[in-house]
């Protein structure tokens, strides 16, 4: 199991810890791309879902009041 704080991924480590390990490894984001091409990818797509969301929301509201769409 992974446990990431806030800090770690601040700082672009992620700390591994493995089954019955000691002390955790640390692993930079250099030392795997792939997963920061899957966070950066995650992110994008959860920012412009939510910016979708919010134009269709703004956009009903005003039908609904029946004010005209700027």
């Amino acid at each position: 199991m992974a446990v990431f704080t806030l800090g770690q991924l601040w700082r672009g480590a992620i700390t591994v810890y493995a089954k019955n390990a000691t002390a955790p490894t640390h692993i930079t984001w250099a030392e795997q791309p792939g997963a920061f091409l899957l966070y950066a990818l995650l992110y994008v797509g959860v920012c412009l879902a939510f910016a979708l969301f919010t134009y269709r929301i703004g956009k009903a509201w005003r039908a609904a009041r029946r004010l005209p769409v700027a």
